[in-house]
């Protein structure tokens, strides 16, 4: 296994995935044949130039509409690519059907144990990170009604009390939070409604004329289980979070700003009882999320 060039990758040092994708401690380790690791949305470069690709495409459907979809499509390139790891189960089923193949393969967003961060006191109520402008409306409505009742750390490039911090910054932060508001979906502009239309069949795209809504298993949740911060997600119509953690066991769900209100207040008031909850998500992901689990499971003997 050889990992891609960074200079190639489309992610910005700002982008939480990219530290999702460090494989290169594992490139000395055999793997059961040889091929090029490249991550979601690499320079189109890396379609003419390499052969025997394996393709982490953590990005659908996000990257089927808008100016990505143009800039790599990578189903133009079946004969070099080898495999596809997504974090979308719908995409699985869906691409594997169209192009009667199974380079598709749903995978996890794993996690780098290095970057875990002090598990020390908690200085704030509520965390929230994201990008404000194309978060779900609703998330845009509570985020206000957190700030006037909690202390608050919301780290966002748009909106929040911390921007433009390092990732390893943003993750203190986390740690230093005893719940993170967090959600599993995108929410699409209108503009991109037209694009969607050729993806009939495609069930990412089952709720996206009804409310703007398609599922995306987000970085975030997996950072708030790494800083033991007690994750509240918002529920929606695919729940990919559940592919991960169990509710109840792991995490809570919020369905409406009075919902998670009310659950955020009690919960502060009662935060020794969730102790357990939050050592358990932890231990699900150092046992079984991270980027050797990764490797071993999905690299090592392809």
């Amino acid at each position: 296994m050889k990992c891609m060039d960074r200079k190639y990758s489309a992610l910005g040092s700002w982008d939480q995935s990219l530290y999702a994708y460090e494989f290169e401690p594992f490139e000395c380790i055999p793997t059961k044949s040889n091929f090029n690791l490249i991550h979601s949305l690499p320079n189109p470069v890396i379609f003419e130039t390499l052969d025997d690709l394996v393709i982490l495409q953590f990005e659908f459907p996000n990257c089927l509409v808008g100016g990505d979809s143009e800039k790599v499509d990578c189903f133009k390139y079946n004969s070099k690519v080898k495999k596809i790891i997504t974090t979308c189960p719908f995409a699985v089923e869906y691409f594997n059907r169209k192009y009667n193949y199974d380079k598709l393969e749903f995978g996890f967003t794993p996690f780098n144990p290095k970057y875990t961060p002090n598990h020390g006191k908690k200085l704030y109520d509520v965390y929230f990170t994201g990008h404000i402008f194309n978060c779900p409306p609703i998330i845009r409505q509570v985020l206000p009604i957190m700030e006037q009742q909690y202390k608050t750390c919301f780290v966002c490039a748009d909106y929040g009390t911390n921007q433009n911090i390092s990732y390893q910054e943003k993750l203190a932060l986390n740690a230093q939070s005893k719940v993170s508001i967090v959600y599993s979906c995108l929410h699409w502009p209108t503009q991109f409604l037209p694009a969607i239309s050729k993806f009939e069949g495609y069930e990412a795209f089952s709720h996206v004329y009804q409310d703007q809504t398609a599922p995306q298993m987000k970085t975030r949740i997996i950072e708030a289980v790494a800083s033991k911060s007690l994750i509240i997600c918002l529920q929606d119509h695919w729940n990919l979070i559940e592919s991960y953690f169990e509710e109840g066991k792991d995490f809570l769900y919020w369905k409406t700003p009075e919902d998670l209100n009310e659950k955020i207040h009690y919960i502060l008031s009662h935060y020794d009882d969730y102790q357990p909850m939050i050592e358990h998500a932890y231990e699900v992901l150092i046992n079984n999320f991270t980027t050797l689990h990764f490797f071993n499971n999905y690299l090592k003997d392809l």
